[in-house]
């Protein structure tokens, strides 16, 4: 996101989900949409402590009209998609 080069309207896959200081520099460079995979185990015991920052960072993604899609854990059929119709989906 610190590249020297115009990211309006790419794509970013992040492995996790992203804190809401990392979601609002994604915003200010002009990120379409955010890609993750679904992460329905908590490996690492972190979702706890970083649950509100998550939250304020999926508000932080629907008010800046930011797409965000969640990946199936195996494979890429997306679950959940959330701000401007995703591309790939049919009839849009």
């Amino acid at each position: 996101i610190s590249a020297k080069r115009d990211l309006t309207g790419c794509f970013i896959y992040l492995t996790g989900a992203g804190c809401s200081r990392c979601t609002a520099r994604v915003i200010q460079a002009g990120i379409r949409r955010v890609i993750i995979p679904c992460q329905e185990e908590d490996a690492f015991g972190y979702r706890e402590d970083w649950n509100k920052s998550f939250e304020r960072a999926r508000y932080q993604l629907n008010s800046a009209d930011v797409g965000l899609t969640i990946l199936e854990p195996t494979g890429f059929d997306a679950i959940q998609l959330m701000g401007p119709e995703h591309p790939h989906r049919k009839g849009h």
